[in-house]
């Protein structure tokens, strides 16, 4: 029978012929990885230099830094902020009056100072303050 030909391989110069696909190794490793672009604060999707506004150590979009109240677009010389909502400070000044000269009332967290009043003549007395009177 006849023996089956294999096509001859040809060499030209220094140049060896492509290796068998049995013996290949690994691809190297990649050389560039791509770096995460950070989040931003308000729709959590991923902000590029481009686009991005950087304030108090937070990132945001610069179409998505806008006044908690109001909605309007601020900029790094007209916002104010308390634990991460930003304000235009008209607005920030408006709701620290209201709140009674409170930051909690802008975030909608509980106002520490009520959590540390007396609730009852009773617990005035059981004070230690209460004590010092009455030992007088």
């Amino acid at each position: 029978e006849r023996a089956r030909c294999q096509p001859p391989t040809m060499v030209i110069g220094n140049v060896s012929p492509a290796p068998d696909a049995s013996s290949k190794k690994s691809p190297a490793p990649a050389k560039w990885t791509p770096v995460a672009a950070p989040k931003c604060l308000v729709c959590e999707k991923s902000v590029y230099e481009n686009e991005k506004l950087t304030a108090d150590g937070k990132v945001w979009h610069k179409t998505c830094f806008r006044c908690g109240h109001c909605r309007k677009v601020l900029s790094l010389g007209n916002y104010a902020a308390v634990s991460d909502k930003v304000f235009c400070k008209p607005h920030f000044k408006q709701l620290f009056a209201e709140g009674g000269g409170s930051y909690a009332s802008m975030t909608g967290e509980t106002d520490p100072k009520k959590a540390w009043a007396p609730k009852t003549a009773d617990a005035a007395i059981g004070s230690p303050g209460a004590g010092a009177a009455a030992a007088t």
